[in-house]
C-alpha cells in the first residue's frame, strides 16, 4: 500500500500549545546528541503557581520531564522540560531513529 499526501493531511496533528510530561528521568540519563533545539517556557496567567512547583521540583530532583509536543504542524517532537535560570525551557529532542549511529561512518582506527 503506497500512502498519498491526502491520507497525511487526514491525520495531521494540531498543535496545543500544551506540555503533557509522560515521565521524569535524570538528566545524566540523556545522551546530549538528543537534544536539539530549545525554547523558554512561560506559566499562562493561571498556572503560575504549578509553573513554580515544577521548577522546583525539576530543581531539587535533578529530573527533567519528558513530553511529546507538537509545536509545528504536523509533526509530533519529543521534548524535555529542564529548569533553566529560574524558569523553565522546553528542549526539543531526536528521537533514537533520527541519530546516525557513528559506526556508518567507517572512521579509520
Amino acid at each position: 500500500m503506497v500512502l498519498t499526501e491526502e491520507d497525511f493531511e487526514r491525520v495531521e496533528i494540531k498543535s496545543s500549545q500544551v506540555v503533557e510530561i509522560k515521565e521524569f528521568v535524570s538528566i545524566s540519563e540523556i545522551d546530549p546528541r538528543f537534544f536539539d533545539e530549545p525554547y523558554l517556557l512561560g506559566p499562562e496567567k493561571t498556572g503560575a503557581k504549578a509553573y513554580s512547583l515544577l521548577r522546583e521540583a525539576l530543581e531539587k530532583s535533578g529530573k527533567v520531564g519528558i513530553a511529546k509536543v507538537v509545536i509545528r504542524p504536523p509533526r509530533e517532537h519529543l521534548a524535555a522540560v529542564k529548569p533553566l535560570d529560574g524558569g523553565l525551557s522546553l528542549e526539543l529532542m531526536h528521537f533514537a531513529d533520527e541519530l546516525r549511529d557513528p559506526v556508518e561512518l567507517q572512521i579509520p582506527k
